[in-house]
């Protein structure tokens, strides 16, 4: 691996941990963050989606945001509660 490719991994390895502690931690709502950190140019991180920042926010905090994704809405679906599945 070269110097210039380890260092932009070690680079995206720190952009990575900066967004996470802004999204599962950061000041304001969680919605705000998730929103900012998928439209900002100053937080997005290609391939970095919703959902896989949804789910992290979920399982860092299951109390206050319990992790949701396809599955487990479509495992609410079929004990009964109505829940919206792909939205």
């Amino acid at each position: 691996m070269g110097h210039g490719l380890r260092r932009r991994c070690r680079e995206g390895v720190l952009a990575g941990r900066i967004l996470l502690n802004y999204v599962v931690w950061g000041n304001g709502s969680v919605s705000a963050r998730l929103w900012n950190a998928i439209r900002s140019d100053d937080w997005a991180i290609p391939h970095v989606g919703l959902s896989c920042l949804g789910e992290i926010v979920g399982w860092a905090r299951p109390d206050e945001f319990p992790p949701r994704n396809m599955q487990t809405s479509k495992g609410l679906r079929a004990l009964g509660y109505n829940v919206r599945i792909g939205v």
